[in-house]
């Protein structure tokens, strides 16, 4: 995944051992909520509803963004559009 190392930069004192521990947390947390993400745009999907997948692909555009997943951002914009779409 392609990560915008700035933005990471811009949370976190890359060179404070506590900064760094708490990157740590932040990324298995994200990583965890992100499997619970996935599993409910898979079940919106399956039940092809659109607003509910609309506003989870949202959220996740904004974490994306957040932590600087610049790739996921642009795939979940384009998603977003779509749903938005039909």
């Amino acid at each position: 995944m392609v990560i915008d190392w700035s933005r990471i930069e811009s949370l976190v004192d890359m060179n404070d051992p506590e900064d760094l521990v708490w990157l740590k947390e932040m990324i298995v947390s994200l990583n965890e909520n992100m499997l619970v993400r996935i599993q409910s745009l898979r079940e919106k999907m399956e039940k092809k509803d659109q607003k509910e997948l609309q506003s989870e692909l949202h959220q996740i555009k904004g974490v994306a963004a957040n932590f600087g997943l610049a790739l996921l951002s642009q795939i979940v914009i384009k998603a977003e559009a779509d749903a938005k779409a039909g």
